[in-house]
């Protein structure tokens, strides 16, 4: 689990290091103290004596001293603090990161990819934010504030009982504020992580906008997620604005009362004007530390509000450990299986099918009719509702997904690229290089030609999601990653739609000419490919209504030959 309560747990490497940056940054805060009450003992001394050349240059080395321990201890905890904040950064993004790399396919599913990154670019912020606010804020001015008040009392101890209850108003002040700033920094979070979700889709799919003509449509899309940041910024900071403006209130009628007070104590002989200088400018400073420690307190608990959205991405489901290892795929079979997006209709219902290592098995069916989320529910992308999935037997959801994968890869009617080179986005799922292997895959997949007459070939460098290839090229590019991975069950979700009707047959034909020890998967409208299949399910409505080969199917099911004819007369 990860939360708040875990984060020092994270940072446990780190604690030398902030240890010696909190005892520097006490040293120096100390020493701003003592040089105030300095000051007072040497106006006390100038008020009843002489002032002569030997006291001259004893409070001369003094106060040099005093500003040696301000300076040097900060400067030192600086430079740690430089040197040690990017390392904690690095460290925090690579556990979140590490975590998010457990999840299960469902969960990425569920989540948008920038909203996902919004969260792990905002986490070491908040937390080097609640460092740095601890360190040179909260814990140097309580302990600057409490070494006055201590310093106060052993001369006046009224004057002292009077800061600290000055002190815990301001605390009390804060802590009220707490709990709505907490929950309000979460909605402010949340919208902000939606407005970067939005902003990343919209920039992937630039081309789409561009050529759709829809520049005003998606600006205005967003302004509602940029207005609703908007509303929940100004309601948390009008909150600490209130918060704020309390404390001024209060600290005004405290600083009056404390000066007037102190005064009196002046006029009655019970202060000398060494006392009045330091309770005066003590009550500045304590006012400042007073304010910084309860103000930031509320900004803690601001980035604990963002934190709280971050917990999101760690305590969701992560794909759970497993005494069972898959070594091979022999049959993958679905019984009285039901699939849904909502509790209201089922997008899949009551599917019964097998297949069997080494088949070559087409999905059909009109458009709708769950051809892709049944594809889906085979890589484990989507879970079942109702039923039985079984591979080789035993319970599919039994085997951790990052084992399934390695035997069972879903290709994309759109794949995904890197914006990497050619031969990295080959080799990809399988690092070992074999230069030969990977040209024999280019030359099956059909990729040789249009490869070799790029002027850098294989090293040529894809740009982002491969946009600087042609749709048919990228569906081929994914094609041979897929094969030089050497995964033996390969779901092609249309994989050659992109290509004209000659290039697309050969392309099959490759496949099943040098595929024929795997179990591939097409969900395809070619009537060409499905003659070549060992067997044809046909989807209808969520439901299968018919399996058999083609020429089976043909004879024997008047909705697959309606199918047939329709995409027959569409070509």
């Amino acid at each position: 689990m990860f939360n708040i309560n875990n984060i020092p747990k994270i940072l446990k490497s780190f604690i030398p290091q902030l240890f010696i940056i909190l005892l520097l940054v006490l040293i120096w805060t100390c020493s701003e103290t003592f040089l105030l009450y300095m000051l007072k003992y040497t106006i006390d001394d100038i008020y009843k004596t002489t002032l002569d050349d030997q006291k001259y240059w004893l409070f001369i080395g003094l106060f040099i001293l005093i500003i040696f321990f301000i300076e040097m201890p900060m400067r030192i905890a600086n430079f740690l603090h430089a040197k040690l904040s990017p390392n904690i950064s690095c460290m925090l993004r690579d556990k979140l990161t590490a975590k998010l790399l457990k999840k299960d396919l469902i969960f990425f599913n569920n989540n948008k990819i920038g909203e996902l990154s919004s969260k792990i670019a905002q986490l070491p912020n908040a937390i080097e934010n609640i460092i740095k606010i601890s360190l040179y804020g909260i814990i140097a001015g309580s302990f600057s504030f409490f070494v006055m008040v201590t310093l106060i009392t052993l001369d006046l101890w009224t004057i002292g009982i009077y800061f600290i209850i000055w002190y815990i108003l301001m605390i009390l002040i804060g802590i009220y504020f707490i709990k709505k700033t907490i929950n309000l920094s979460q909605d402010y979070a949340h919208d902000t992580n939606l407005a970067n979700a939005e902003l990343t889709e919209l920039l992937q799919n630039i081309l789409n906008i561009k050529v759709a003509a829809k520049e005003s449509y998606e600006r205005g899309r967003i302004k509602k997620f940029y207005n609703n940041i908007a509303h929940n910024q100004t309601l948390l900071e009008v909150l600490l604005f209130k918060a704020d403006t309390l404390r001024s209130i209060i600290s005004a009628f405290l600083l009056i009362g404390l000066f007037s007070f102190s005064l009196l104590q002046v006029l009655k002989g019970l202060a000398n004007i060494g006392d009045l200088t330091f309770i005066t400018s003590a009550a500045f400073i304590a006012r400042r530390d007073i304010w910084r420690v309860s103000l930031q307190l509320t900004e803690i608990y601001k980035d604990f509000g963002f934190i709280k959205k971050i917990e999101t991405i760690a305590n969701s489901s992560i794909q759970q450990s497993s005494n069972k290892t898959l070594t091979n795929i022999k049959s993958i079979k679905l019984e009285n299986s039901y699939f849904s997006f909502n509790k209201n209709q089922y997008i899949l219902q009551d599917i019964n099918l097998e297949i069997k290592k080494g088949q070559k098995v087409a999905l059909v069916g009109p458009s709708g009719t769950g051809k892709t989320t049944l594809a889906k529910i085979l890589q484990g992308v989507y879970k079942l509702q109702k039923g039985n999935f079984l591979i080789n037997d035993y319970n599919y959801y039994d085997f951790p997904s990052n084992n399934i994968v390695k035997y069972l890869a879903y290709i994309p009617q759109e794949p995904i690229l890197f914006n990497r080179s050619i031969r990295d986005n080959i080799i990809y799922l399988n690092n070992k290089i074999d230069n030969a292997k990977m040209k024999k895959i280019a030359k099956i997949t059909l990729c040789e030609d249009f490869i070799n007459k790029l002027p850098l070939k294989y090293e040529t460098m894809l740009s982002n999601l491969g946009n600087n290839l042609s749709a048919g090229q990228k569906q081929r590019l994914a094609l041979a990653r897929a094969l030089y991975s050497e995964t033996k069950w390969l779901i092609l979700d249309e994989p050659s739609s992109a290509l004209d009707s000659i290039t697309e047959i050969n392309l099959i034909k490759n496949l099943l000419l040098h595929c024929k020890d795997y179990t591939l998967i097409f969900i395809t409208h070619n009537a060409k490919i499905m003659k070549l299949m060992d067997e044809i399910v046909f989807l209808q409505d969520g439901k299968i209504i018919a399996k058999g080969n083609h020429n089976h199917l043909n004879e024997t099911c008047v909705p697959y030959n309606n199918f047939i004819s329709q995409i027959n007369y569409e070509k």
